[in-house]
This record gives structure tokens, sequence and C-alpha cells, in this order.
């Protein structure tokens, strides 16, 4: 009886054996990565289907060497695990596959060691990743491509935007830029010397209180009536309009000016402004005024003056008349 329970539980075993090992070789065969087995000498002693599907059928029985592609250092880097190593070691190799491509694998691979604990290989999982590293290096070059080109534009723009500078520290005509906000955005040295501000006390500021645009008769530009907030409200650009800007000091000057948009597609985001100081011109087209009124004073005062020497002339020619004597002054009417 003992030994009918004893072979039963031996066939049990074998049968729990053989399922477990088709389970396992099953389970190998539906892993997609390649699974490879070298003993000492580094020589092919089993694969999974994915391997045999790799390297082809005749991969038992040879040489990991003779599917190497090129020079490599393959076998250095993994030396340690045929030593009793215990990392896990991960390596890419170019491999000659079964039709003769050449195909880059990454290896992670671990050493192989039997029920006494001594090393006999090396167990190894692979993963074809040539279209992946071709992708990468693409990306990658595309990066650099678009590095270089952001490089280049950015040199492009750093020039552009010193030219711009240039020209507006040289220009002769103050200008100052402000965004949708009214906040200064840039002035140049031309509108700061005017205004006598200095840009950093400004930049950031709402410009419209600090100049305080003022009409030519005196009252506030304020709100709607303001050109600039025109500008940044309508989005169109004005010419020539005349106004007073308050400087630093309180003093008012006489500014000409002139304003256009700022635009990102057809929305305004701020206006640039050109201004110039006209108070001398003001101040001399005053003084012509002045003088023509002068001049036409003095005019009419010398008319005036020839007037009433007519009339003396006409009063003492009619009282020679009347004394019988001939008339003195001869009068000529013009």
């Amino acid at each position: 009886m003992g030994r009918r329970d004893a072979r039963t539980e031996g066939i049990q075993a074998e049968k729990k054996h053989r399922q477990l090992g088709q389970r396992l070789q099953a389970i190998l065969a539906s892993i997609p990565d390649i699974i490879m087995e070298v003993d000492l000498n580094k020589v092919y002693t089993w694969a999974n289907a994915a391997g045999l599907e790799f390297f082809g059928p005749d991969v038992i029985g040879q040489e990991a060497a003779y599917y190497f592609e090129g020079e490599q250092d393959t076998y250095s880097k993994v030396e340690s695990l045929f030593k009793g190593d215990e990392s896990v070691i991960y390596v890419e190799s170019w491999q000659r596959r079964r039709d003769g491509q050449k195909r880059l694998l990454s290896w992670w691979c671990k050493s192989l060691k039997n029920i006494q604990g001594r090393t006999i290989g090396a167990l190894s999982t692979a993963r074809d990743i040539t279209d992946q590293k071709k992708a990468e290096q693409e990306l990658e070059e595309r990066d650099r491509h678009l590095q270089e080109l952001v490089r280049i534009r950015s040199s492009e723009l750093e020039r552009t935007h010193q030219q711009i500078e240039k020209i507006l520290q040289s220009a002769g005509e103050g200008i100052f830029g402000v965004d949708l906000q009214g906040r200064l955005t840039l002035i140049n040295e031309a509108g700061s010397r005017m205004l006598d501000w200095k840009a950093e006390d400004l930049i950031g500021q709402d410009i419209r209180p600090i100049i305080h645009a003022v009409r030519p008769d005196g009252m506030s530009s304020a709100g709607e009536e303001c050109l600039i907030q025109r500008v940044l409200t309508s989005g169109l650009p004005f010419s020539e309009a005349k106004a007073q800007y308050r400087r630093k000091d309180g003093t008012f000057i006489s500014v000409e000016f002139t304003g256009a948009p700022i635009l990102s597609g057809d929305s305004p985001i701020g206006a640039v402004i050109v201004f110039r100081d006209i108070t001398e011109r003001i101040q001399a087209e005053e003084e012509r005024w002045t003088h023509v009124e002068d001049l036409e004073k003095f005019n009419k005062a010398m008319i005036d003056r020839e007037k009433r020497i007519i009339e003396i002339k006409e009063e003492v020619n009619r009282l020679c008349l009347e004394l019988g004597r001939e008339p003195k002054y001869p009068i000529v009417w013009e």
C-alpha cells in the first residue's frame, strides 16, 4: 500500500512538473523580447522563440561574438557576470540578424548559477531598438537644427533690436511706446530729454497722467478725449495733433505728435507716439503775429495822421479863399 501511494505521488509530481514546464515554455514563447542563455565560454545554449526568430535556429552552439557587427567591447562590459557578479548589466550591441541585416539590440544581462551557487553562464534579455534609436537620432538632429535656427533667428532679432535702438536713440523726435494699459514700455533719449524724465523712472508707469496731456485751450485731455487712449481703443493711427505735455518740473511744452497702434493680428496691443517740441516755433509765430499787429497799429496811426494833415490843409485853403487869396496847399487825392 505504501509503495503504491509513493508511486502515485511520484506520477502526480512528474505530471505537475511537466505541466509547470509546459507553462513556462508557453510563457517564454509568448514574451516578445529575445531571451538568450550562454555558458562560461559565451556559447549560446538556449533561446526562446523570439531569439530563434531573430538569430535563426542554428544559433544554439554558436559563440555570441559570431553575431557581432563591427568592433565592440560587449564582452569586457559583461565579463564580471562570469565571475559571479550579481548585478544586472545593460549594454547596447550591434548584431547580425538571420537575414543579414545589422540591428542594434539593447541587452539586460545577469549571471546564471546552478543549485550549488556556482556560475555556469549568463541569461540575457534583448530588444531590437534600431528603429527607436534612428527615431531618437532624427529627433536629436531636428532638435539641433531647430536650436541652430533659433540661434540664427535670435541673432538676427538681436541685430534688428540693436539697429532699432540706434535709430530710436539717434532720432531728434521724442518717441515712446505704451501697452494697452498706457504703461510706458520704451522711450528714447530725445523723449526723456524733452520731458526731463529719466527713462528708468517712467518705464512701467501709466504715461498719460504723468505727461498730463493738455489741449491748447488748457483743458485736460483725459479718458476718451486722450488721443493715446483713442489709438489703444480703436487701433487706428492719427497724425499731426497738437497738445501740451507736462515736464517733470511742472512746466509745459507745446508738442506736435503722431500716434500709431502696435497690432497683433488685427487687435491693438499698444501704441507708439512720436512727438516734437514746437514751443519755440509757437513762440516765434506768436512774436511774428505780435509784430504784424504792431505794424497794423502803426499803419493805422499813420493813415489817421495823414488824414488829419489833409484836413488841416483843407482848412487853411478855405481860410485863404475867404480872405481872397490863392489856396496855399494843393490837395491831391489818391
